[in-house]
């Protein structure tokens, strides 16, 4: 906000320099407004707007796979989550509503990924903006607009509305994409439970700010969990091992789980979305790209080394405890007197089988959810802070 003796030099410099000083004046307004709106995220980034459990952990995360950005968690009155970037610093916004809902705060992984996937457009758009300018003047053609200047400033508006279409969707499946590479199946699971809120069919329009169909979403990333990071392996090891423990009901949740997404979701139908002909033809180029996208993203991930493929052997363990309503934060072998932290993704993994064993079996009442979601805010916490105590303990 401007101070005091600036304002007043303004208007003692008003009588000489009317206009100039009514430029200064609405310059400070917009510094003023400007501040405002960082003071205001710098506000509902505070212990009591924020889920503390979690912050520790995803700035761990950030540091990883977005090395040399520093990461803010704040909250916003949408009902959406939320990211924005620039220079060295990264705001991510939860929704206040939920900040209790442990499972749902799986999507920032998907948030993490937007600074990440513009690298991927640096090489990549111009390989798609002639194909995409094709579509449009063949499309043009089609619907018989003469080729005068009229034709041009129609194809350059069409040429844009189709690569706002292509980059939006390449985008927003990028994303979701990371957070599967992250999270595994749960991802998956919690933006089948978002979708679930949302219109599942929804063209990509200027008023939907192109999003792609959500059917289409979580139907890629099923096959992006399956092709690109070979959960089909992995999920039948994690089955028998569940079994092997006594925990058949959560091999039988997983497996149903994964088998029933893949029903919902798994075709490749786009004729039967409402999508209209132009649409069709540039989500063509988007399906085209998809798997060097898949491939970009895998790469990127990789530099988290507790993704979920590298933590599954931890899920018996936490879900013995987590039956118990005990926090799932560490892993308590019989034969070490040490235990050692659990991962987050682990920790993710393990509460989400176990809504699912609940949902199952129809036990999954509200102050049950509602016990699962601190349970699992609670592990990461002590999980973090334990592993950090076991670091700084090596040190010494």
């Amino acid at each position: 906000m401007a101070a005091n003796a600036d304002l007043d030099q303004i208007e003692a410099d008003r009588v000489d320099d009317p206009d100039g000083a009514a430029d200064r004046l609405v310059s400070e307004f917009r510094k003023m407004v400007s501040r405002r709106r960082y003071l205001e995220v710098l506000e509902k980034a505070r212990s009591d707007e924020v889920p503390w459990s979690l912050v520790p952990s995803i700035e761990t995360l950030a540091r990883q796979i977005l090395p040399g950005y520093q990461v803010l968690i704040t909250t916003t009155p949408d009902m959406n989550y939320m990211i924005g970037w620039g220079g060295n610093s990264v705001t991510i916004y939860l929704p206040r509503l939920h900040r209790a809902n442990g499972f749902l705060h799986v999507l920032i992984g998907h948030e993490l990924f937007h600074p990440i996937v513009t690298d991927f457009f640096v090489a990549e758009k111009p390989k798609y903006r002639p194909k995409l300018r094709d579509l449009c003047q063949q499309h043009l053609a089609k619907m018989g607009v003469p080729a005068d200047l009229f034709f041009q400033q129609r194809l350059d508006a069409l040429l844009d509305h189709a690569t706002q279409q292509w980059e939006k969707a390449i985008t927003e499946l990028m994303c979701d994409m990371g957070a599967t590479a992250l999270f595994g199946p749960a991802a998956i699971w919690t933006l089948s439970g978002f979708a679930a809120t949302q219109e599942m069919n929804s063209p990509p329009t200027p008023q939907s700010q192109y999003y792609p169909p959500w059917r289409m979403r979580i139907r890629v990333v099923l096959d992006f969990l399956e092709r690109k990071l070979g959960a089909g392996d992995l999920l039948d090891q994690l089955s028998i091992q569940l079994e092997q423990v006594g925990l058949a009901e959560h091999s039988t949740a997983l497996k149903s789980s994964v088998s029933e997404e893949q029903m919902t979701f798994g075709s490749n139908d786009l004729a039967s979305e409402p999508l209209r002909e132009l649409s069709v033809q540039v989500y063509d180029l988007v399906e085209e790209c998809i798997s060097d996208a898949g491939d970009f993203v895998v790469a990127k991930a990789s530099q988290f080394p507790k993704r979920w493929s590298e933590t599954l052997q931890e899920i018996p363990l936490l879900l013995g405890r987590l039956m118990m309503n005990v926090p799932p934060s560490e892993l308590i072998e019989g034969q070490k007197q040490e235990s050692k932290a659990a991962s987050m993704t682990g920790i993710v993994m393990a509460c989400w089988l176990e809504r699912l064993r609940l949902e199952k079996s129809s036990q999954l009442e509200l102050d049950t959810f509602h016990r699962l979601c601190r349970l699992m805010l609670k592990a990461i916490e002590d999980a973090e802070l334990k592993r950090n105590f076991s670091d700084w303990a090596a040190t010494k």
